[in-house]
């Protein structure tokens, strides 16, 4: 294959992917791949960009987390502790860190402030973080919207 030929085919596979995706969007139907890397292997999940995000307390996606698991996800609770790389988000405002309360990690977590209640988004994983206090499962923050 000559390399002109090579561009158009290209071109043509990108063009075709826009309108195949164009018309699942009209139908409701879009969807983008998300592809979430762990340390033990990448994986690619599927989030719709044409119904608003759920939201979800702690306690619903960690209790019911094969439901959840990498899937891009809204949750409400408090930041309840503060760790190195790590912060722990809950249902309750304060107490005792049991399995089911959710580590987060990733974007502007710092900025959160202890026992405030937050709304956060990003994908829901199994926790393969260090010394989280016994949490099962993390978030990989990538939107926080403060909750006054």
């Amino acid at each position: 294959m000559r390399k002109g030929e090579t561009y158009l085919a290209i071109f043509l596979i990108f063009a075709l992917a826009l309108v195949l995706l164009a018309f699942g969007a009209k139908k409701g139907k879009g969807h983008l791949p998300v592809v979430i890397a762990t340390s033990s292997s990448p994986s690619i999940v599927t989030q719709s960009f044409s119904q608003p995000l759920p939201v979800h307390t702690v306690g619903e996606i960690t209790w019911h987390a094969k439901n959840y698991l990498n899937k891009y996800v809204r949750v409400r609770g408090y930041f309840l502790k503060k760790g190195v790389g790590y912060d722990i988000f809950s249902d309750e405002v304060a107490g005792n860190i049991s399995p089911h309360d959710l580590s987060v990690t990733g974007a502007d977590i710092a900025r959160m402030q202890l026992q405030q209640q937050y709304s956060l988004e990003g994908i829901f994983i199994v926790n393969e973080l260090p010394g989280t206090n016994r949490t099962l499962y993390a978030l990989d923050v990538s939107k926080i919207i403060s909750i006054k």
